[in-house]
C-alpha cells in the first residue's frame, strides 16, 4: 500500500501518467519589425519635419553605438509633423539596437525630449489599430 501519499490524496494507491514536457521555441522568420513611436518634449512647439526625424534617429543610434549604430538601416514609413509620430521599419537584427538607443535618447538641440515606443511588431498591420484605444459601441 502507498503510505506516503495516503494522507494527501483520496485515491492512495492511483498512479499518475509520467507527464512529458516539450519546450517549443518560435523564431520568427520575420525579416522586418515595425515600431510605432512618438517623441515628446519637455517644451511645447518644437517643430519636426521628416528629414529631421531621420536625421534625430541616426544621432540617437551614433550616440550610443558609434558609426556602425549610425549605419543600421531604419526607414521612416509613415510620419505625423503635428504630433511627432512614425511608424519605423528596422531589420529584425537591429531592432534591440534601435529601441535602446530611442529610449536613452535626452535631448534635441539642447531641449529634452523623450522617444515613447507606443507598439512593436513583426507585423505591419498589427499596427494599425490600438486594441487599448478602441472603442466599443
Amino acid at each position: 500500500m502507498c503510505k506516503a501519499l495516503t494522507r494527501l490524496s483520496p485515491y492512495p494507491c492511483l498512479k499518475m501518467p509520467a507527464t512529458t514536457y516539450e519546450r517549443v521555441v518560435y523564431k520568427n522568420p520575420s525579416e522586418y519589425h515595425y515600431m510605432k513611436v512618438c517623441l515628446e518634449f519637455q517644451e511645447h512647439g518644437v517643430e519636426l519635419n521628416a528629414a529631421q526625424f531621420k536625421q534625430l534617429l541616426v544621432s540617437a543610434l551614433k550616440d550610443l553605438f558609434g558609426e556602425v549604430g549610425a549605419a543600421l538601416p531604419v526607414d521612416v514609413l509613415t510620419y505625423e509633423e503635428k504630433t511627432l509620430s512614425a511608424i519605423l521599419r528596422v531589420c529584425s537584427s537591429g531592432l534591440t539596437k534601435l529601441w535602446s538607443s530611442l529610449t536613452l535618447f535626452g535631448a534635441y538641440k539642447n531641449k529634452k525630449c523623450a522617444f515613447r515606443v507606443i507598439q512593436v511588431s513583426p507585423f505591419l498591420l498589427a499596427l494599425s489599430g490600438n486594441s487599448r484605444e478602441q472603442v466599443l459601441d
